[in-house]
């Protein structure tokens, strides 16, 4: 039996920054459309924790502001990553014959964001649907709330 999916509202994800060249706008958010070839879902907004990409290349950063009420998809351990690959299976061809993804349609009809904790990237290593999530993520299917410049690091 596989365990129920694990979710937390806007207000229970920690602070979060978006790094890019330009201002946050929430219209340029593009909604998910499916799985790239590799399997990350295409569209939405990828987000950090501050202390993961902070100076690692020169962009502006800014803070995100989920809306309270959101719904949260939470990967934190091996038991949520079964229980969401039970509940949005997809399965499509590649090189090596038929290999099982996620349905990101599906979540994003189900949830607004997915945050893939510190924890559920070690669960999550080796697998197809979440090969290249590297660092802790809040991944948005749909625009946050709002989004305000990050204040300058303390130096």
């Amino acid at each position: 039996m596989t365990a129920p999916l694990n979710g937390v509202t806007g207000a229970d994800l920690p602070v979060l920054h978006w790094q890019h060249p330009t201002a946050y706008d929430p219209a340029r958010v593009e909604p998910v459309t499916g799985n790239q070839p590799y399997g990350k879902p295409t569209g939405g907004l990828w987000t950090s924790s501050p202390s993961v990409w902070v100076n690692s290349v020169p962009t502006a950063c800014w803070v995100i502001t989920p809306h309270p009420a959101a719904r949260v998809l939470v990967i934190d351990h091996v038991h949520d990553l079964a229980a969401v690959y039970a509940t949005y299976p997809r399965s499509a061809p590649n090189l090596f014959g038929l290999m099982t993804f996620l349905d990101w349609v599906a979540v994003a009809d189900a949830f607004d964001a997915v945050w893939l904790t510190s924890r559920g990237v070690r669960a999550a290593k080796g697998t197809q649907a979440f090969w290249g999530w590297d660092v802790e993520t809040v991944f948005f299917t749909r625009p946050p709330l709002t989004a305000a410049p990050a204040p300058e690091p303390a130096r």
